[in-house]
């Protein structure tokens, strides 16, 4: 949702569907499928480990999390704020790095 090139529509519509999936999906549910589903599977190099398991619920979960909170900071700069840093000479990366994550 923060790129608006149309070269990366298919990168930020996979974006947006796993962050809405994942923070709809409560966690301890998302736990138990992850824990008691993979496994039922019984896909070859699928880990049996139940903490493995648990890491992987959890990551998935939570990285949904960061993501939004990223991008409603990167939503949150001002464009002024941008556009002073593109005035004073600042590449998209100095302007990213100086002036938008700080």
């Amino acid at each position: 949702r923060v790129t608006r090139a149309p070269g990366l529509q298919p990168l930020r519509l996979a974006a947006t569907l796993y962050v809405d999936v994942f923070r709809g999906i409560p966690t301890l549910l998302l736990v138990f499928l992850v824990g008691f589903g993979l496994p039922a599977l019984q896909l070859q190099g699928t880990p049996s480990e139940p903490w493995v398991l648990g890491v992987i619920a959890l990551v998935l979960s939570y990285g949904a999390y960061v993501g939004e909170v990223l991008r409603a900071g990167l939503n949150s700069v001002h464009p002024s704020q941008r556009s002073a840093a593109r005035a004073l000479g600042l590449s998209e990366r100095q302007t990213l790095r100086h002036v938008v994550l700080p």
